[in-house]
């Protein structure tokens, strides 16, 4: 493995960090800020119990993202744990970028355009995605979000009840199998241990932003659940960029005895509309940053969706020794979008069923090994069509009326061990992926199929270097197919339009992670090489086009510290170096060999100071710097870094006994920065750019019995 000499220095500045810390640790003697956040959730699993360490620390933040309940300070690998102290801050709820920007690694555009949604990129995994979520799984109450293609959405994702979010970052096929660049694993509230209660919230604010909420639950004897709902309206502050969101999520467990638990989980969205203001030339922004792309306005882009999904999840604890999960979920979601543009097909529809289901069983052996070994099965079945518009947006021809199905099946198997001060991790995973259309349009085409067949492995030790401090080693694997959306061409004609190969990645990272009493910190050192890495080569309005780079090689540098000042103010920060370049890449006879990768920052950094002044006052003030992006494979097109400034305050106050009431006011972008929120890498006639908004108000009011 080589590493290259800027990742070399940021390898002295971790050893750097560690002589600092090694006064702080070295006498370490209550749990962490962390640790006593989770009081109260001690680890009861008797597989985890087997792990305890010579220090005997039970009060210990638990990862269940990994697939093993394994506790963070053991993990050779790096992760990211939010926990709910944190996603009950006072924010707008927009998008779930207002709670992950404290993830080293991840880097989020597209917070402001609700036709495309919000792209997450973790170690640039995800980055070339257009809309939505490529390339990183997405695990929501449990059930996954990620189709077997490799396609996220989060539009569906409940943001005000969350109380846990793990980021696994880096290639994770071992765990999850296609589209595994990293893992962002949610969990919203169930009631568990709550005592019946109601939340009515209402949140106002500028650009018509207008969101109620409504949310009940608590504990009854051997059940509890949760209900959350909420309508959000916006308008945005450019033309043609507001949307209307209704969204219902359920969560509730049962105990069918001593040994066993049913969890249910429900959920169902309904955006009658979310419109797409389009990208805008540097032409363009200088006349008017605010102004929607002509076309986009025309012909009305934008999207609906509907979508349902229900789930059940199975826990039988067989032994002290056997645990045995299973879960079974569906999903069906209505699609439609008009697309900002008449100069292809540009209108878009499409009814999907996602279903799947999955079983493991955890069992723990002799001489300290636990075992968890496991099968998943997943199909996605789209019923996909395509039209022609002229400009004024009138259906002129159908040019796409095929059926896309893709099914993956997997087993999967893991092995740990504790051994003194050492802990090891190693697993291996087999998927079987197989992508079919069925053209309808085209008889000739007929049926097409796809099928790829990929092992995935990962080992990984970690070792305790002081009461409180651990260093970790980890080489992991991930593949990546194609979606059915980048293997079609621009008229949607038949069958698999284009001919791209999977991506496989190789991950080899080396970190620290650090606990004391009033704070904790991790770094981590990484390379990743890829082969056949899926790049946007151009672009139309919304519609990217793709090929295979032969190779692009990853290094950074990624730390993430929280640290208690005084009894009233804490601090908390993430730095992430990144530099992504193309090892192996020419397309038209030009070489792009040793470029940046377009869209993505070489230096993010996010830091939040948090004051409470007392019981009832909390004030928050973060920051978030991105560095320069270029927006092309040529690197011609040099996107300038920008910093933004958020403060947000929170008053609480008792109305009597049985009530309570919560203000919060909030200012987002507070020194009216011009930004661009998102950038379309490649895009045509240069159409790069997705202005961000300036300075914005909201407040919220939430009523609790």
């Amino acid at each position: 493995m080589v590493i290259g000499k800027s990742v070399r220095s940021a390898w002295v500045g971790v050893a750097c960090v560690a002589c600092v810390l090694f006064s702080n640790i070295a006498h370490g003697g209550s749990p962490s800020a962390l640790d006593e956040n989770n009081a109260g959730q001690k680890d009861t699993d008797p597989s985890a119990a087997a792990f305890d360490n010579a220090n005997d620390i039970t009060d210990t933040v638990v990862v269940t993202a990994s697939r093993t309940r394994t506790r963070l300070s053991e993990l050779p690998q790096a992760v990211t744990v939010i926990d709910q102290q944190v996603l009950e801050e006072p924010n707008q709820g927009l998008g779930i970028d207002e709670w992950l920007n404290r993830s080293p690694g991840v880097f989020f555009q597209n917070r402001y355009n609700f036709a495309q949604n919000i792209r997450i990129s973790i170690r640039g995994f995800g980055a070339r995605a257009p809309f939505g979520v490529r390339g990183i799984q997405l695990i929501n109450d449990g059930f996954p979000e990620t189709l077997p293609d490799g396609q996220s959405q989060v539009d569906s994702l409940d943001l005000q009840s969350l109380v846990s979010a793990e980021v696994i970052r880096g290639p994770s096929s071992v765990l999850y199998g296609n589209a595994a660049g990293g893992v962002i694993a949610l969990q919203t509230r169930d009631g568990e241990g709550l005592e019946p209660t109601v939340h009515a919230d209402l949140g106002l604010g500028a650009d018509g932003y207008k969101k109620i909420g409504l949310q009940a639950g608590g504990q009854w004897d051997r059940a509890h659940g949760w209900l959350s709902v909420s309508d959000l309206d916006f308008d945005g502050q450019r033309a043609h960029s507001s949307t209307s969101k209704r969204l219902l999520n359920a969560n509730g467990v049962v105990a069918l005895g001593p040994t066993q638990r049913l969890r249910l989980a429900l959920s169902v969205l309904d955006q009658p509309f979310g419109q797409d203001p389009g990208a805008l030339t540097r032409e363009q922004v200088a006349a008017d940053r605010w102004q929607a792309s002509a076309q986009a306005e025309s012909l009305n882009s934008g999207q609906t969706v509907r979508q349902e999904r229900v789930g059940l999840a199975h826990e039988f604890d067989l032994s002290n020794k056997t645990t045995v999960s299973s879960y079974l979920f569906r999903s069906s979601r209505d699609f439609e979008q008009q697309l900002p543009s008449s100069f292809f097909p540009s209108l878009i529809a499409f009814q999907r069923e996602f279903y799947g289901l999955g079983s493991s069983a955890q069992w723990v052996g002799p001489n300290g090994w636990r075992l968890t070994a496991g099968l998943d099965w997943a199909k996605q079945d789209d019923d996909r069509q395509r039209y022609r518009v002229n400009d004024q947006g009138l259906v002129v021809a159908q040019t796409q009326n095929e059926r896309q199905q893709a099914e993956s099946q997997a087993a999967f198997i893991q092995a740990d061990r504790q051994w003194g001060d050492w802990s090891l991790q190693l697993g291996a995973r087999y998927d079987d992926l197989r992508l079919t259309i069925d053209e309808f349009n085209a008889p000739a085409v007929g049926t097409m199929g796809q099928a790829f067949n990929e092992w995935s492995l990962m080992a990984g030790a970690s070792y305790q270097l002081r009461p409180r401090l651990w260093g970790f080693v980890n080489y992991s694997e991930g593949f990546e197919s194609p979606t059915f959306t980048e293997i079609k061409d621009l008229t949607g004609g038949g069958g698999f339009s284009r001919n791209l190969s999977p991506a496989h990645a190789k991950n080899y990272e080396v970190g620290l992670r650090a606990f004391w009493p009033d704070g904790q910190m991790e770094a981590s050192l990484f390379q990743v090489d890829t082969r056949d890495e899926i790049v946007v080569v151009g672009a139309f309005d919304g519609v990217d086009i793709y090929d295979n780079a032969g190779k692009t090689d990853r290094v950074g540098f990624e730390f993430g510290m929280e640290q208690a000042l005084s009894d009233a103010i804490s601090w908390s920060m993430a730095y992430t170096y990144a530099d992504y370049r193309f090892g192996q890449f020419a397309l038209d006879g030009q070489s792009f060999d040793g470029n940046a990768l377009p869209g993505l920052p070489d230096h993010t950094v996010f830091s939040q100071v948090k004051w409470v002044a007392s019981d009832a006052w909390s004030m928050f003030l973060d920051a978030l710097w991105v560095g320069s992006v270029f927006a092309d494979n040529a690197n011609v097109e040099r996107v300038k870094s920008y910093g933004l400034v958020n403060w947000r305050a929170q008053y609480e106050h008792d109305l009597d006994d049985a009530s309570r009431l919560q203000w919060s006011v909030g200012i987002n972008n507070l020194f009216n920065q011009a930004y661009f929120s998102n950038i379309r890498v490649n895009a045509n006639r240069g159409a790069y750019f997705e202005p961000g908004p300036g300075r914005a108000w909201f407040m919220g009011l939430t009523w609790q019995r």
